[in-house]
């Protein structure tokens, strides 16, 4: 597979750890059994073979007049081109991908033209099987590997770039590594030949029991969006009706994938922020809780304290509201006459001193209402 195998004392978990490999020399465990690689060369391959051909048929082709006879018309049909069995229904066209590796090892990404060929790429990626599978585990993972933006000159088709900064859900994990498909990779391939989707294990490496011996895999179809030269895109297609992990893998400059990494920063902030206006929304639930429960109880105490009161006491308390009404009512009186003076300026004064006097004699009235209900 091209990746270190996990060592008895077991290895990191930690994504952040990986580096750029280097080029020492490392002790090589047992083979895996060999297989008989059946799988096919990709079709896009053999068009390379053809491509200089192609390109000289086209150019005498082009020198020949265009005749469109009237009575010859090609039907079209209702989408406007032909149906293509490779196509998701969208712009892209669907290919194998597989996501391979030993729990502690390193995964590697394996893209097949179909479960039949072999890998047209394989890039070894900066996570450990493990952590992949977690990540999965939480419904929507982002890969983006990036690449250095380069001149003019030296423009390279994004897919062909040796080395790629790999950044997942918006962290940066390490480099991710394009290589040939090894002879572990092959057998790999070869083993899942007959498996289209799905995700298990596979008897891998011998030497060591328990887990940490077997290979996981995940495979799937992707749709493949090619943006431009310097940008394509792999989006996991999930069965009609499956609820499973949403898994895209972008291939990127660097120019593109800072504005992605910092949507996820403003993504995590609102994230933040949504977490704190939840904690105050709970503070003011509780807060606004307790309020109706000591309401509860005050009036539960009322009902109490008004159940000790006899029947007697309380046809008193409403004669004597009765006669405070009363005596209070020539005030309340005074005040809302305020509100109808007169628009005629000189009745208004007249008015204004009658209201004052009234009012003098309406305050000492009350005042000696209160002295006596007090």
């Amino acid at each position: 597979m091209g990746e270190q195998r996990p060592r008895a004392s077991g290895a990191s978990s930690s994504t952040d750890s990986y580096s750029i490999p280097s080029g020492s020399p490392s002790p090589s465990p047992s083979p895996a059994p060999r297989h008989h690689v059946t799988l096919l060369e990709p079709s896009h391959q053999n068009k390379k073979r053809s491509k200089k051909v192609f390109r000289v048929f086209r150019s005498v082709f082009r020198s020949f007049p265009i005749i469109t006879p009237a009575a010859c018309k090609i039907p079209v049909l209702p989408g406007g081109s032909l149906p293509d069995p490779h196509r998701s229904g969208s712009s892209g066209s669907r290919v194998t991908g597989t996501l391979f590796g030993y729990r502690k090892g390193r995964v590697s990404l394996s893209i097949q033209e179909s479960p039949r060929c072999l890998p047209s790429l394989v890039v070894e990626l900066a996570m450990q099987t493990m952590v992949l599978q977690k990540e999965l585990s939480g419904g929507m993972v982002r890969i983006a590997l990036e690449t250095e933006k380069r001149g003019d000159k030296e423009k390279t088709k994004i897919m062909d770039e040796p080395l790629w900064t790999m950044f997942c859900n918006g962290k940066k994990t390490g480099y991710g590594v394009k290589r040939d498909a090894t002879e572990e990779d092959l057998n790999v391939m070869e083993l899942l030949r007959p498996v289209s989707m799905g995700a298990g294990v596979l008897p891998g490496n011998s030497e060591f029991e328990g887990p940490d011996s077997e290979m996981a895999y995940m495979r799937a179809y992707f749709e493949r969006v090619v943006g431009s030269k310097d940008s394509e895109t792999f989006y996991m297609l999930s069965p009609e009706g499956n609820n499973g992990p949403e898994l895209s893998i972008f291939f990127l400059e660097d120019d593109v994938v800072v504005p992605c990494e910092s949507r996820m920063e403003n993504w995590k902030t609102n994230m933040e922020i949504m977490a704190i206006n939840e904690e105050e929304y709970i503070k003011k639930y509780n807060k606004s809780e307790n309020e109706l429960s000591e309401r509860q109880d005050y009036a539960r105490d009322m009902l109490i304290d008004i159940s000790k009161i006899s029947h007697k006491e309380l046809l008193e308390m409403a004669e004597h509201l009765k006669e405070l009404e009363k005596m209070t009512k020539p005030v309340l009186d005074a005040l809302r006459s305020y509100q109808d003076l007169p628009p005629d300026k000189a009745l208004a004064a007249l008015a204004i001193e009658d209201k004052k006097i009234q009012f003098e004699a309406a305050e000492k009235h009350l005042e000696e209402v209160f002295t006596i209900s007090s």
